[in-house]
């Protein structure tokens, strides 16, 4: 059974390039919220959070976590054994990527932006005890009662407001719209590599008219 302690046991934080890029994640996506809502995010001081991987999380249906007893750190499932365990798997071998760094930042992305939208998540909530204090205390302890997935469902619960303004598929769709974009153009950029007679040069310098892909390759260089 897992705890509080068990997360705690064994996590470490994300390195500082790893941090760098999910900061710039969440500075672009955080605009993309509907209705404004993203705007939560400039109340915290996300250089003063630790953002940390969490072991004890890898065979749960647990996704990330925000505990009020460590209110500047948010936990995270780590990276998939597949990606990151597997030295042998390159992803793109001929554009000379950081091979970690690139295995993280599709991670983060992939599946909808599970992992992104995770942390999102998980800042609202701390958000949530920022600006309610024992309002959020009480909220969880009424909700235990109920049950989690009746709490998901419910505009009256931080799980269920947590959904309706943020973690939801307007979210999740604007992620999997970038995530297919920048996928895309590190498959024909390599591909081209690859393959003699294969020609993307202009759907390749058509994205590279988005300059938040650019910048978020560049830090992959």
């Amino acid at each position: 059974m897992n705890t509080i302690f068990s997360y705690i046991k064994e996590s470490y934080s994300f390195s500082t390039e790893e941090k760098l890029i999910l900061l710039k994640l969440i500075d672009y996506f955080k605009h993309e919220i509907p209705n404004g809502d993203g705007a939560f995010i400039s109340m915290l001081d996300l250089d003063k959070i630790d953002f940390k991987w969490c072991p004890a999380m890898k065979d749960t249906d647990v996704f990330g976590a925000w505990i009020i007893l460590f209110k500047n750190t948010v936990f995270v499932r780590p990276i998939r054994e597949l990606l990151i365990g597997n030295q042998d798997i390159q992803l793109f071998p001929t554009l000379n990527l950081n091979q970690s760094l690139l295995k993280y930042t599709l991670y983060m992305l992939e599946d909808n932006g599970m992992m992104l939208s995770t942390v999102f998540h998980e800042l609202y909530h701390k958000w949530q005890y920022k600006t309610t204090g024992i309002l959020y205390i009480l909220n969880c302890l009424i909700f235990m009662l109920t049950g989690y997935e009746f709490s998901t469902k419910s505009k009256y619960s931080i799980e269920g407001d947590v959904r309706i303004h943020i973690d939801n598929e307007e979210l999740h769709s604007t992620i999997r719209k970038f995530y297919d974009k920048f996928y895309r153009y590190l498959w024909m950029k390599n591909r081209m590599q690859q393959i003699a007679g294969e020609d993307y040069t202009a759907e390749i310098k058509e994205i590279e008219k988005d300059f938040f892909i650019m910048s978020v390759y560049s830090l992959l260089s």
